[in-house]
């Protein structure tokens, strides 16, 4: 449960004080802990910190200047210095809290995005080279569309960028999401590590049908009697 028992403390401190400003690391410490009780699954954790706002609220309230008392309950002049400094701090704090949120998300999301496996041939397949949305479509035997909504996830997190070349949309990694790969020793795609697509797989089949039927088989150079084996071996 997160620790809200610091704002009884800052009202005690401010009452104590007679001052009325608060300290500049406020605003992050609530988003932090705001965001946290709101992703808890406790229920307790959102009413403990409902309790404990309305009570730093209430009392910072009641230490105001009457000025700004009038202002915080919409009771002000809406053209007075008041009004306006306590729209800008309601705007400001709501900043704050998306701006948290946004960084928390990022951090949280990157790595973990870039290391799922839905993603892996994406990541692999940029990692030394930059593709347009249909040579990545046609590597990882997708449709075009799936494709394009991967690429755009990955560019909302900041794992890809993209940049034009005539009429083609050209995709490649961000410095970031190249050293998560990187650190992950995840690698290239290179030759004979690729994954086949299912078209690919079946085409190849197709054309193996249609071979001879002592071609379809694979070649076995190993003699497995010793007869062959002399053959093979000269002796």
């Amino acid at each position: 449960m997160q620790d809200w028992e610091l704002l009884t403390k800052l009202t005690n401190d401010l009452n104590a004080s007679e001052q009325h400003e608060l300290p500049d690391a406020l605003e992050t410490i609530l988003s932090e802990r705001i965001l946290a009780a709101l992703s808890s699954d406790q229920r307790d954790e959102i009413d403990d910190a409902i309790d404990k706002l309305e009570q730093f609220y209430l009392a910072r309230l009641a230490a105001a200047p009457a000025s700004a008392g009038q202002a915080a309950r919409g009771n002000g002049d809406p053209a007075s210095a008041e009004v306006a400094s306590f729209s800008l701090g309601q705007i400001g704090f709501a900043h704050a809290v998306l701006a948290f949120a946004a960084s928390r998300r990022a951090d949280a999301r990157f790595e973990r995005v870039v290391l799922d496996r839905k993603f892996e041939s994406y990541i692999r397949l940029l990692l030394d080279r930059e593709l347009s949305g249909r040579e990545l479509a046609d590597e990882v035997g997708k449709d075009p569309a799936e494709v394009s909504r991967k690429l755009k996830l990955l560019r909302q997190i900041g794992a890809v960028e993209h940049r034009r070349n005539g009429n083609k949309v050209i995709n490649f990694l961000t410095p970031a999401a190249r050293a998560v790969a990187r650190e992950k020793n995840m690698g290239p795609k290179r030759f004979g590590e690729r994954e086949f697509s299912e078209r690919k797989v079946a085409a190849i089949a197709s054309a193996r049908d249609q071979l001879e039927p002592h071609l379809q088989q694979l070649p076995n150079f190993a003699p497995e009697t010793p007869d062959e084996r002399r053959v093979v071996g000269g002796w």
